[in-house]
């Protein structure tokens, strides 16, 4: 899976000996403006992947974040680090 926005490139390999349920793989971006990214990856058909998902934007006492599973099942956290 890649997926870009702008100049920015994110790719995801698949691992053909790794299980999706147990995987414990993350990692994080940090965005100016989550909007953006939300907005485009969320008309991904995430269907297309067994495992693979978007959550909604959440808000952690003023963290906003949303997650994207992958299909091996490796978590990207997207977090908003403007200031207010």
């Amino acid at each position: 899976m890649i997926m870009r926005l702008g100049a920015m490139t994110l790719e995801f390999f698949h691992h053909s000996h790794l299980d999706p349920s147990i995987s414990w793989h993350s990692a994080c971006i940090r965005v100016a403006e989550i909007q953006p990214y939300y907005e485009y990856w969320s008309k991904l058909n995430w269907s297309l992947w067994e495992s693979a998902r978007m959550t909604d934007i959440q808000d952690f006492d003023g963290i906003c974040q949303f997650c994207i599973i992958d299909p091996n099942g490796s978590l990207l956290r997207c977090i908003d680090v403007t200031i207010e």
